[in-house]
């Protein structure tokens, strides 16, 4: 199935007349460097601004020093506490989780760098964060409401799977800095409920190898499609079509990206979280990173404000947390290395994107084991 029309998949939004879009250049423009994480507020605000700095600065920019960047990070977690993994902070590590490519990306070679594929690091490519709840001015306006994100995962785990070195990721929570006996509310649910407060200690190692547990179906239960702009050209957008042909979802890449994968490996989806969905209207945000509550359109080196990709129009679309955030991963089975060690099956990332509540559940509904253990590198 395949069209290079929009209509069915592109939403534009309501423009108010007193709405204007300022000139993102000197936003773009703006530079940012350690002192300008030195008085965030909260962790929300830390990951706006680090947003803006991986997005416009790092990825994809091979001369950005690693170091500036660490510097960055011990700022950040010097303010706000918590700590980062493979550049992605615990704090936010379910929404930092949903990076997606602001272009063309391929995986670095072994010799390149040791980052896992969950991580951007572990790319060459610039990277962007359509998710990201603290970059969406609709969610933000909404602020008034105890929750807008909800992971699925009850736990992620770094290392081997036992041990000493095995590491768990505990400060998943907002805000870090509360007591336990505080009435503040964090803005993310977890399935294990209250906060995760700070672990004392450090990962032991530097480890490739995350663990969860999760929902997970197989890719054949959506067809895909490209979705293409009015001018015919490709977004970095694949449209999910069900079995009945309709409209249920969106990966974040181009077809022909994502296609590439089934070559080798089987490929399967992984629920992994869901944000607050609410009423998208025409931003006048000048910041390239501010997007619409849906699902955001990335093209010319920003988010669209008067677009994005309307929710599936066949389905129920009532209430707040409908599109589930899920990752496509590609699977492979254990095999006896030349050493006569064994390596574990293990999943690499393909994609991330988001599968309408009501299309996930009806292909699940068959599946007879529903969670799955996950090795992800």
């Amino acid at each position: 199935m395949s069209s290079k029309s929009p209509g069915k998949w592109i939403r534009h939004l309501t423009r108010s007349r007193s709405a204007s879009i300022i000139s993102v250049v000197e936003e773009e423009n703006k530079i940012l460097r350690k002192e300008n994480f030195k008085q965030v507020e909260g962790w929300f605000d830390a990951f706006q601004k680090y947003n803006r700095l991986i997005t416009n600065q790092v990825s994809g920019n091979s001369n950005f020093s690693a170091e500036e960047l660490s510097k960055i990070q011990k700022t950040i977690c010097d303010v706000e506490g918590g700590r980062f993994v493979s550049d992605l902070p615990e704090a936010l590590f379910d929404i930092a989780l949903l990076w997606c490519p602001a272009g063309d990306m391929t995986r670095k070679s072994v010799g390149e760098s040791s980052e896992p594929s969950w991580s951007w690091k572990g790319w060459n490519g610039a990277v962007n964060f359509p998710f990201d709840p603290s970059s969406c001015p609709d969610v933000r306006r909404r602020g008034q409401a105890e929750v807008f994100f909800k992971s699925k995962i009850t736990s992620f785990e770094l290392g081997p799977e036992s041990g000493p070195e095995r590491y768990r990721i505990l400060n998943r929570a907002m805000p870090l800095k509360v007591g336990l006996d505080s009435k503040q509310h964090p803005r993310i649910e977890y399935p294990t409920g209250g906060l995760h407060l700070l672990a004392p200690e450090q990962p032991k190692t530097q480890c490739d190898t995350l663990r969860f547990t999760a929902q997970k179906i197989d890719a054949s239960a959506f067809k895909m499609e490209q979705i293409y702009d009015e001018d015919k050209l490709p977004l970095l957008c694949t449209g999910l079509i069900d079995s009945q042909d309709r409209p249920c979802g969106v990966l974040m890449d181009y077809k022909k990206k994502i296609a590439s994968y089934q070559q080798e490996g089987k490929l399967h989806y992984v629920l992994l979280s869901v944000n607050r969905r609410v009423q998208s209207t025409f931003s006048k945000d000048p910041s390239n990173i501010s997007h619409p509550s849906g699902i955001p359109i990335w093209k010319d080196g920003q988010f669209l404000k008067e677009e994005e990709i309307g929710d599936p129009e066949d389905y129920n679309n009532e209430g707040e947390w409908k599109m589930y955030n899920v990752m496509l991963i590609q699977e492979f089975e254990a095999k006896t290395l030349d050493n006569g060690t064994v390596q574990e099956a293990f999943a690499r990332r393909v994609a991330v994107g988001r599968i309408h509540e009501d299309a996930w559940n009806e292909a699940i509904k068959d599946v007879p084991h529903k969670f799955s253990k996950i090795v992800l590198r």
